[in-house]
């Protein structure tokens, strides 16, 4: 994932996908994250990316603020063979320790937060949970979404320096844009969604 890469996805940018994500892959492959490894995976929607990371080896918690979700991942987990810790936690109140994790994924989590400074909340308790020289990888939707033009006031939508302003502790490693076609069943009212990934190292 270069800067300002584009990156194709298909089904498995979605929470509710059985694949992880190819983002999520890719921190395996390049050994950013090795067998071992503490991870929080923050809105872990139904499990793909946390169920993937226990297969390699890595030590997964993994946190939603609905239950069901949380009850489907697990199910899946256990499907696999594979142990996370799932539990049911606000990102806005992490129940870890300080300096826990050595990475954080923060993948469509709190990008859903609808006030900056609920995000600046949840950005302060993710550094507070995440190693000195630890990673964070991002991803939420950003100011090229089709939705930005009818709500520009949206904290929502999020450009790589948007970001760096509540992450002040972080450097930006990598980033990329993702775009995905919409599914009939989302009732959008956009052909696509626009998206950046970005992989951020917490200073030391």
């Amino acid at each position: 994932m270069n800067n300002n890469e584009t990156i194709p996805v298909e089904e498995n940018v979605a929470w509710k996908s059985e694949k992880p994500n190819d983002v999520v892959v890719s921190l395996i492959e390049s050994k950013i994250v090795n067998p071992g490894d503490k991870i929080l995976d923050e809105g872990c929607g139904f499990g793909a990316n946390s169920n993937f990371l226990a297969s390699e080896g890595v030590k997964v918690s993994a946190i939603n603020i609905k239950y069901s979700e949380l009850q489907e991942a697990r199910n899946r987990a256990n499907t696999l063979g594979v142990k996370v810790n799932y539990d049911q936690a606000d990102v806005m109140e992490l129940p870890f320790r300080d300096e826990e994790f050595d990475t954080v994924l923060d993948i469509g989590c709190t990008h859903m937060l609808e006030t900056q400074s609920d995000q600046i909340i949840a950005a302060r308790e993710t550094t507070r949970v995440l190693k000195p020289g630890g990673y964070l990888l991002y991803f939420g939707f950003n100011k090229n979404h089709p939705a930005f033009q009818r709500d520009p006031d949206s904290p929502r939508f999020r450009n790589v320096e948007d970001v760096q302003v509540i992450y002040p502790k972080f450097s930006v490693i990598r980033s990329g844009e993702v775009r995905w076609e919409t599914k009939p069943e989302e009732n959008s009212l956009d052909p696509e969604h626009v998206g950046t990934f970005i992989l951020l190292q917490k200073k030391e």
